[in-house]
């Protein structure tokens, strides 16, 4: 069993408030919970209008598995339009 935890900087040009940001990231984080069985949370800068860090984590059975969830959902913050992924970061246990 591996467990991949992955760290998403975002920044979001958009955002005129914390309650639009709050708005956005709903919606990405139910996206990601959906389309790759994965737990999301917002992480770091709950109080910047335009910046967030969202932390996934991801459970598989094998590494090859884990290593392609990771990818895809790195991929599709890449191509989200609402959100420029910054930086990101993985642990893999």
């Amino acid at each position: 069993m591996f467990v991949g935890l992955v760290h998403l900087e975002l920044y979001i040009p958009e955002i005129r408030s914390l309650k639009h940001k709050r708005s956005v990231l709903l919606g990405i984080k139910k996206k990601l919970r959906d389309k790759f069985n994965a737990s999301v949370i917002e992480s770091d800068y709950q109080d910047k209008w335009q910046r967030s860090v969202i932390s996934v984590a991801v459970l598989r059975e094998g590494r090859s598995s884990l290593d392609k969830a990771i990818d895809g959902l790195v991929n599709y913050i890449k191509i989200t339009r609402e959100v420029e992924l910054i930086d990101w970061e993985v642990e893999v246990m």
